[in-house]
Formats: C-alpha cells, sequence, structure tokens
C-alpha cells in the first residue's frame, strides 16, 4: 500500500487507486478535460465529439466524492493557447492524435488554409483548454 499515487494526464480508476492507497494516502491528479481545445477539433470537425467529452473536472470532483475521498484541493483552470501560424496548428495536433484523429495537412488543406487566413486576420487563433487538479485523501 502507499502513502501517495501522483497521476498527470494518464487514466485512472478511482476504485484501484483507493485499493492501492493507505488509509490516509493521497492522490494528486492533473488533468485534460474532455472539451480540451474543441475550437481548434471543430475546424477539422464539424460534428466532432470527444470520447473524452463527458470526463471533466465536475465529474471527476462527483466520482471522488462519492469513492469516500476527502477532496483536500480540487481546481479548474481554462487557459488561452494561441496559435501565431499554422506551422504549429499542424504540429500540435499531429502529437495529440484523440483530438485530431487521421490528422494529416493532406487531408486537411483546406482547413490549414482558412486557419491561416485567420491568423493573417487577428494575429493569432485562440483556443481554450481544460485543466484541473485534485488532490483527494482515502479516509483513515
Amino acid at each position: 500500500m502507499f502513502d501517495i499515487v501522483i497521476d498527470r494526464h494518464e487514466s485512472y480508476d478511482i476504485e484501484e487507486v483507493l485499493r492501492v492507497l493507505k488509509p490516509g494516502g493521497m492522490f494528486i491528479t492533473q488533468k485534460c478535460g474532455g472539451l480540451n481545445n474543441i475550437e481548434l477539433s471543430l475546424r477539422f470537425y464539424p460534428d466532432f465529439v470527444s470520447e473524452y467529452a463527458g470526463f471533466s473536472y465536475v465529474s471527476e470532483v462527483k466520482a471522488f466524492r462519492s469513492a469516500g475521498f476527502q477532496l483536500l484541493r480540487h481546481a479548474e483552470a481554462s487557459p488561452k493557447l494561441r496559435f501565431f501560424d499554422v506551422k504549429a496548428i499542424v504540429f500540435y495536433a499531429k502529437k495529440i492524435p484523440w483530438e485530431f484523429p487521421g490528422f494529416s495537412v493532406k487531408r486537411f488543406l483546406p482547413q490549414l488554409d482558412k486557419l491561416q487566413k485567420h491568423i493573417e486576420e487577428l494575429g493569432f487563433f485562440e483556443s481554450v483548454e481544460s485543466r484541473f487538479l485534485i488532490v483527494a485523501k482515502k479516509p483513515e
């Protein structure tokens, strides 16, 4: 049994975390919410629905409380992400295939052209990230 379990951007099973923690042990997690950068995903896939759309700060706080954890700290943030050129968008989309399934420059050239025009007009393309932190304690 562990005194502490730390998670960053990985999946977990709350019941398994509860099982492996010592009484009074802590779980710390920092996550991306299921609607992370949805504005950008919708530029490529107009009907995009994230397979993680229901995964959110609110749903996880509720799940931890339901599992019997005491929440020592929990917070949500929605930082803005700005892209100043379309090459950065291409790099980003290739790195996170769960938000941009099947992405390729060739496949999405018309959308990339529109984004380039948007950037030229406004100076950037802005999207909103979804982040949250939970620090939970297993009951004694």
